[in-house]
């Protein structure tokens, strides 16, 4: 895990994880997951496009919108 994102409004905080290439474990953000059940999500920022995964709890995000963590949702 490469660190956590802020809550969002009542929200709690999201670990994530960047990836430069495809492909990888997410072995750490899984154990995160697996440890805290009350963790929402993890995100993956990578250089892929938008994919939500909700049967891992995983939302995969290009590395473009990273900026927006933390942001409130529209």
């Amino acid at each position: 895990m490469d660190g956590v994102a802020p809550p969002q409004a009542a929200d709690r905080a999201r670990g994530f994880e960047v990836k430069s290439g495809a492909g990888g474990s997410l072995r750490s953000l899984h154990l995160l997951l697996a440890t805290y059940p009350s963790c929402p999500e993890g995100i993956v920022l990578c250089s892929g496009p938008f994919a939500h995964r909700p049967e891992q709890r995983l939302t995969f995000m290009p590395l473009y919108a990273a900026g927006s963590l933390g942001d409130p949702p529209p």
